[in-house]
Order: structure tokens, then sequence, then C-alpha cells
């Protein structure tokens, strides 16, 4: 019996230390944030990040919620791709961003013109003095929980390849218009190549090689969207 009690009075007194603990590192200024560290902005200053995250120097890093912290700064801004928040007891805060890099212009309705990534998430207008050839008309966008994005994965998926592809083979395009699955490529000497979005990488070797034998202002058109090429001379 008298076991049982000093069992029990011990496990009392544990549970009080560790209440009483707890309680200081909630309350009390023991674990006080004295700094908050950002790392890995570019485009995003340090003091623009302090200003809007709700995590502020001061309070208890504790009771700071990194899930929250996170989230807060991936929707207030765009231009973050993902967010890391990792405490750093007793006293420090990290924020590491990742960035999102502008992609391309892409022409929305109205004429105007954003930048995007390489995601198709939607950064800011452009500026007249970096709108270039091709004009990109054509890609529908939605609100996602990160911000504005283009919400036709084949068609980005092609937009990815027409940009990757060799040189400046795209520069002789003067405008890239995207219908549903079709793609339809403008060319500065006047005739058009109608492409599949979901072919778009090997359809452009097969017209670069075409082009490289034929004249393009020949002909009005190059189709390749039927698993051949069909072509229309002037």
């Amino acid at each position: 019996m008298r076991l049982r009690r000093f069992v029990v009075l011990v496990g009392a007194i544990i549970l009080l230390v560790v209440g009483l603990a707890s309680w200081r590192l909630l309350l009390g200024n023991d674990l006080a944030i004295r700094t908050i560290e950002v790392e890995g902005g570019e485009r995003i200053q340090a003091e623009t990040v302090l200003d809007i995250f709700p995590v502020k120097v001061g309070d208890n890093l504790w009771q700071v919620n990194v899930g929250q912290a996170r989230l807060s700064l991936l929707k207030a801004t765009p231009w973050l791709r993902d967010v890391q928040v990792v405490k750093a007891y007793p006293d420090r805060l990290r924020v590491i961003l990742e960035e999102r890099r502008p992609f391309v212009v892409l022409e929305l309705a109205a004429h105007r013109s954003v930048w995007i990534d390489a995601e198709g998430y939607l950064l800011e207008p452009a500026r007249s003095t970096e709108v270039y050839q091709p004009r990109l008309r054509g890609l529908s966008v939605a609100e996602t929980p990160q911000g504005q994005k283009v919400t036709d994965e084949a068609s980005l998926q092609a937009l990815r390849d027409l940009f990757a592809f060799d040189g400046t083979f795209l520069e002789q395009f003067e405008d890239v218009q995207f219908n549903g699955s079709d793609v339809t490529l403008t060319s500065r000497a006047g005739f058009q190549v109608f492409l599949k979005n979901f072919s778009v990488k090997g359809d452009l070797s097969l017209l670069k090689r075409v082009l490289d034998v034929v004249e393009g202002s020949d002909y009005r058109y190059f189709d390749l969207r039927y698993n051949q090429l069909i072509v229309k001379p002037r």
C-alpha cells in the first residue's frame, strides 16, 4: 500500500513538473523568437516576406504552427513555388523560399499579357518591352489554391515542348494559337502549321526536316494532325 502511494505521489510530482515546464514554454519568454531568417529569395526581398509573414519576432517559437505559416506565404504571392518554415531552437525561425521562374509571356483576353512559369502559374503583368514574338494565345486559366494557373496540362506540355525545341526554330513564327487539342502556328512568311498538342515534339522534328528542303512561303499550310503530313500549295 505504501509503495502504491509512493508511486502515485511520484507520478503526480512528475505531472506537475511537466505541466509547469509546458506552461513556462507556452507563456514564458524562454522561447521568444529573436530572429527570423529568410533564405533563397531573389525577386522577393526578405523585408517583403517579413511584412506578410504571420509570425513575428517576439512570438513564442513553441506555439508557431509551421504548416499554417507556410500556407499563408504561398497564398500571399504567386512568385513562391514552395516554402519551408523550420524551427531552430531556442530562438530562431528559418523561412526557406523556392521562387517561381518566369517562362513565357501569355496573351489573355483583352490583349492582357502576363508572365507564366513552366508549371503554368500566372506571375505578373508583362511590360510592353517584355512582350515578344510569337504571340501565345488561347490558353485558359483558373483559380487554384496557389493562384491562377493554365488549366490544360496537355497544352501546357505542348508549350514547354515548343520552347525547348531546336535553337531559334520558333523565331520564324509570329503567332501560336491553342484551340482545344489543336495548336496552330502562323509564320512570318505567311504559312500555317497545324499540330496536336500531344505530339508537338515529334511533329516539330518532322516539320523542321521538311522546311529544310522546301520553301515554306510556297505553301498555305502544313497539317500534321492526322499521323501524316498534308500540305497545301499556294
